[in-house]
């Protein structure tokens, strides 16, 4: 009984903890590119 409510919780908190952990990476990889190109523009102008 016990498993068969702890294996599912496992492997949606794995699933929910990946899925945090991406859209943070991609947030983060969003604002660098912004800078970056933030950057590059006042560069050129």
């Amino acid at each position: 009984m016990n498993d068969a409510i702890l294996i599912p919780l496992q492997v949606f908190g794995l699933g929910f903890i990946i899925s945090m952990g991406m859209a943070v990476l991609i947030k983060v990889l969003l604002d660098v590119i912004k800078h970056f190109t933030r950057n590059g523009e006042e560069k050129q102008g």
